[in-house]
């Protein structure tokens, strides 16, 4: 999978971009991943965000001596390659130690199945409301900007890629994008049977579940978390998974 390939040509294009300024799109490296698990229970997020104080234990694990902003600042600079490498050690770093995904192993393991965390999209901002800024064009219809679906576009060829056994979208803003993209072909004709929509992926129908955040302040409380699990228990009893 080229994941990482596709994002890097999207970040060359709107950084070189001769007509109009993207630069602020593009000032920051975007996410980029480690290998990534196939067949396994997929959390989709919405984006990565960009936490200071997280950012810089980070660099310190790849022994990133130079100013943070500088650290992760995407330029074409003669290095790039050891810098993607470092950017791709810190995201496998972060799987391993950051509480955010702390979460998503526990009900892997809750489940028994192996678990992959995957962001819908790609560049790295400090809060919601900048994301928004560079991301949607229309919140109400969840029309995108172009840079905005071109990430989608990439994210799509991931999930088909990873071919899921079952999804959790976590996080509120996400599962809107996703209902209204036409290439996520939702299908919710079985819901009031199962509870849970489907997700069409080449010839499967994969479970999909639409969730607000599982981690942080507006996380679900514990009764929500606990029906999230019972029910991907019973997708995988109604799937033979």
């Amino acid at each position: 999978m080229k994941i990482n390939e596709y994002v890097l040509k999207l970040w060359k294009c709107y950084h070189d971009h001769k007509k109009r300024n993207f630069k602020i799109y593009t000032k920051l490296m975007p996410l980029l991943y480690p290998p990534l698990s196939k067949g396994c229970l997929l959390f989709i997020g919405i984006n990565p965000s960009f936490k200071v104080s997280y950012m810089q234990k980070m660099a310190n694990h790849v022994n990133e001596t130079e100013d943070l902003f500088n650290f992760i600042r995407y330029n074409e600079c003669e290095n790039k390659d050891r810098l993607i490498e470092k950017i791709i050690d810190c995201e496998k770093y972060a799987r391993s130690d950051y509480i955010y995904f702390r979460k998503f192993k526990e009900i892997g393991e809750e489940v028994c199945l192996d678990w992959e965390h995957l962001d819908l999209f790609f560049v790295r901002t400090k809060n919601q409301k900048e994301f928004e800024n560079i991301c949607i064009e229309n919140r109400n219809q969840m029309e995108l900007s172009p840079f905005a679906q071109e990430q989608v576009d990439i994210s799509f060829k991931a999930i088909k890629a990873i071919k899921p056994k079952i999804i959790v979208v976590a996080n509120a803003l996400a599962s809107k994008i996703i209902i209204a993209q036409d290439k996520f072909e939702i299908c919710s004709q079985g819901f009031n049977d199962y509870g849970y929509d489907k997700i069409k992926i080449d010839r499967r129908k994969v479970p999909i579940f639409f969730s607000g955040m599982i981690n942080g302040q507006h996380a679900l409380d514990n009764g929500s978390r606990n029906r999230l699990v019972w029910h991907i228990k019973e997708a995988k009893r109604d799937n033979n998974l």
